[in-house]
């Protein structure tokens, strides 16, 4: 009897063994590229709860000079290389009200990859979590869009272009729409993704130019992950995480500058 049971777990331990090769026997290359992301994306519990207005009030100066301008989403305060940052993680296009106010609907929301991250985003750690940054391309009552931006197939080789993912508030879930990749540029390291990290220096005690305008951080930064199975996005929300908001503005002669940084919560 005991001969039988031994026989019979080493049969399930060579069986466990090769059903985990054959799960892992994925070769990942450009032209499986697209389906290194899950199409599902997982969504907060009743996402609509963390749409909100971001706003900010001009001068009758300042709206008379503006052109466009945009939101940034950051976390304050990243170590870079020795170097104090910002690392914006999501940003969207502002409208000008008629009574001189910057004015944005926002998702509330912010992308990662299926990794644990907490509750809540640690800000002095940023750097080393897998944050995509997302643009926001529209949001409505009962759906929004957004990019993932600098997101790669290998080491910084091909990028993901049309990296689209839609938002459906009424059904609360999220899919990525639409994904497809740039001209390869050269061979890249098949079986990784790389998302770039926009980390910009902070000059403490100075005002904040427009983003622009920011010098990036001296090192170049980017996750590189093994894609071992694909991966699924995960979006949470930003409130209680400690970002901060910027609001930045080019006028109608070119010129560009950012107002005052102010508390997300």
């Amino acid at each position: 009897m005991k001969n039988r049971l031994f026989t019979v777990l080493i049969f399930a331990l060579v069986a466990s063994i090769a059903l985990a090769s054959v799960a892992s026997a994925t070769e990942w290359t450009l032209e499986n590229a697209t389906d290194a992301f899950e199409k599902s994306v997982i969504l907060p519990e009743n996402a609509a709860q963390y749409k909100r207005e971001l706003s900010i009030q001009l001068t009758d100066q300042q709206a008379a000079a503006f052109e466009k301008g945009s939101v940034f989403i950051y976390v304050p305060n990243v170590s870079s290389a020795g170097e104090t940052a910002i690392q914006p993680i999501c940003h969207l296009p502002v409208e000008l009200t008629d009574d001189h106010k910057l004015k944005a609907e926002f998702s509330g929301l912010y992308a990662a990859v299926d990794e644990d991250l907490g509750k809540t985003l640690n800000a002095q750690l940023v750097t080393v979590r897998p944050i995509l940054t997302s643009r926001q391309d529209s949001l409505e009552n009962d759906k929004a869009s957004l990019s993932m931006l600098g997101v790669f197939y290998g080491e910084l080789d091909a990028m993901y272009e049309n990296f689209v993912i839609s938002i459906d508030y009424p059904n609360n879930t999220a899919q990525i729409e639409s994904i497809s990749l740039s001209e390869e540029r050269k061979d890249p390291l098949n079986g990784y993704y790389s998302a770039y990290r926009y980390t910009y220096v902070m000059d403490e005690g100075s005002e904040l130019p427009h983003l622009l305008d920011m010098p990036t951080t001296a090192w170049t930064l980017w996750y590189e992950k093994p894609i071992t199975e694909p991966r699924t996005i995960v979006m949470h929300p930003v409130t209680g995480t400690g970002c901060k908001i910027l609001f930045c503005i080019t006028n109608t002669d070119g010129t560009r500058y950012s107002l005052a940084p102010v508390d997300y919560d």
